[in-house]
């Protein structure tokens, strides 16, 4: 018998409880594909606040291109020296680049060009951008520890997620739509609770200055 889906604190715990759902020994070889496809589709359709993380990258002058961070994901807020610029799309700086290909100055739009983000105007000087971005679930496969935030905050979700992901090799088999059922109500768990974590609690409230006579 399977063991509890909460009792899967690691990589080696949940391959083991994959194994046992499936009931099958010739998709041992296999099950690490199942679990890496799981992490790249919640990477896709979870936005969770555990998934933010802070960058800092140093743009130089008469440049105007830095890489993305390789566990890049999605963007959320993008600084230049401690002010905001805003986002715009390829086309909007391209229509900008090529009406004024010589303009530099302070940025004050970026876009996404392929794995590099790029700011407008050319900047004169170097500049540090700070990004909070939604980062890539990091790979079980390569944690140390053997786990990750999201292995330990819902192991149900990996375990249905890879489960569902093994479908092409258990084609007509019963279980496939309960697992998926199962698995897009561990993922609205996930996403509800950060909503929440993130839109409930205590307020920031400004408080007057004292004074002492």
């Amino acid at each position: 018998m399977p063991a509890p889906v909460g009792s899967i604190k690691t990589y080696a715990e949940l391959k083991t409880a994959i194994a046992d759902w499936l009931d099958r020994s010739d998709q041992d070889v296999v099950i690490p594909a199942f679990i890496y496809l799981a992490e790249r589709d919640m990477e896709q359709k979870l936005r969770h606040h555990k998934m933010v993380i802070k960058s800092y990258s140093s743009v130089s002058a008469n440049d105007g291109v830095v890489a993305l961070p390789p566990d890049w994901l999605e963007a959320r807020n993008l600084e230049i020296n401690d002010c905001q610029i805003t986002y715009q799309s390829p086309d909007v700086i391209d229509m900008y680049r090529d009406g004024n290909p010589d303009a530099t100055g302070d940025p004050e739009i970026y876009s996404f060009y392929g794995s590099n983000i790029e700011v407008w105007p050319i900047p004169t000087e170097d500049y540090i951008i700070e990004m909070d971005y939604y980062q890539k679930i990091p790979p079980l496969e390569d944690a140390i520890s053997g786990s990750n935030w999201l292995l330990a905050d819902s192991p149900s979700a990996y375990l249905y997620g890879s489960l569902i992901h093994s479908a092409p090799y258990l084609r007509d088999d019963a279980r496939i739509a309960l697992w998926d059922k199962m698995y897009k109500d561990a993922l609205h768990t996930i996403q509800g609770g950060s909503e929440r974590a993130m839109t409930h609690g205590s307020r920031i409230t400004r408080v007057a200055p004292l004074s002492f006579g």
